[in-house]
């Protein structure tokens, strides 16, 4: 055997350009995937969060209105407040569904805003549902005190309010166990009635208000303001 003879290097193979541009768009493919993945997370992300913050609003709106009608008082001073005001009323006839009532306000910071106070629930000039408090009268006369206003929910569409008129409100005989539904309660009726219900439609972002209609969302509240005639709407 010839030990001269020399071997022949071997032959190095590389990529060819079909396969190196295969690479390319699957290595492409795959980044877009995990990108595509990505955003997909923060927008599902930020839609909860959307809820999340929603669900907290209204919870705290529905918490504190829970707390002013389950302290319902009948009058102060000898007046009585729980009715539904006439446009005529009030100077601004843009405003729309709303109720005045007295409630029970517990110690607050401001004296004048401690305990027996005057309220009025509605939806203001900019869209946002709105508790209006004056001050106690008795603590007025002796110390003015500015009128408070808190802010609810914003955003607000559409209110639309409903009291249950308990069966025979004030009357004795006969018994009728139906009751009623009504949208004013007149300060005719005296006392309170057995639920008030709000129906609100609001925005669940202002930055989409003006695209469809699946930015809106109903919300309907419902409280028992009178555990007296509560019975009858039960055993109905």
């Amino acid at each position: 055997m010839n030990k001269n003879i020399q071997r022949a290097a071997p032959i190095k193979k590389s990529f060819s350009l079909v396969e190196a541009l295969i690479a390319m768009a699957l290595f492409a493919l795959v980044i877009s995937s995990l990108f595509a993945l990505f955003f997909h997370n923060i927008r599902i992300h930020e839609q909860l969060e959307s809820i999340r913050e929603c669900s907290e609003i209204t919870r705290r709106a529905h918490a504190r209105l829970q707390g002013v009608f389950s302290k319902l008082i009948y009058d102060i001073e000898g007046r009585h407040f729980f009715y539904t005001p006439s446009i005529k009323q009030f100077s601004n006839n843009k405003e729309g569904p709303s109720i005045v009532f007295t409630f029970d306000n517990g110690l607050d910071r401001v004296r004048g805003f401690s305990y027996d106070v005057i309220a009025k629930l509605y939806v203001d000039q900019e869209d946002r549902l709105s508790l209006m408090i004056w001050p106690n009268p008795v603590d007025e006369k002796t110390k003015p005190t500015t009128v408070r206003k808190e802010v609810l929910l914003e955003n607000v569409e559409s209110l639309k309010i409903q009291f249950w008129k308990a069966p025979n409100l004030g009357i004795t005989m006969p018994l009728d166990k139906t009751g009623e539904w009504l949208d004013t309660w007149e300060q005719e009726l005296k006392g309170h009635p057995t639920l008030v219900r709000l129906t609100l439609k609001f925005r669940k972002d202002v930055k989409k208000q003006k695209e469809a209609n699946d930015n809106s969302q109903e919300l309907v509240f419902c409280f028992v303001t009178s555990v007296d005639t509560i019975e009858a709407l039960l055993l109905e």
